[in-house]
């Protein structure tokens, strides 16, 4: 199980891409699966918490920078 970070969901349009996205991308790059799946989730957490015509400031970048922000296991 791997707990989603606590975010203000502004809309869930596109939150499925932005978790598969990540996901096939870091597997397809040979990270472990719960690596993987903590990267989409993050993805998929900023994403959903970003209102759609901000959504292109979501980047790897920005996805790593959550994460090292946060309280994710």
């Amino acid at each position: 199980t791997l707990p989603a970070p606590a975010v203000r969901v502004v809309s869930t349009h596109g939150a499925g891409a932005a978790f598969t996205g990540p996901l096939g991308a870091a597997l397809a790059d040979g990270a472990a699966l719960a690596d993987a799946a903590r990267l989409a989730q993050a993805a998929a957490a900023l994403t959903v918490a970003s209102p759609p015509d901000a959504r292109r400031a979501v980047t790897a970048d920005a996805v790593r920078a959550f994460l090292d922000q946060s309280s994710m296991p």
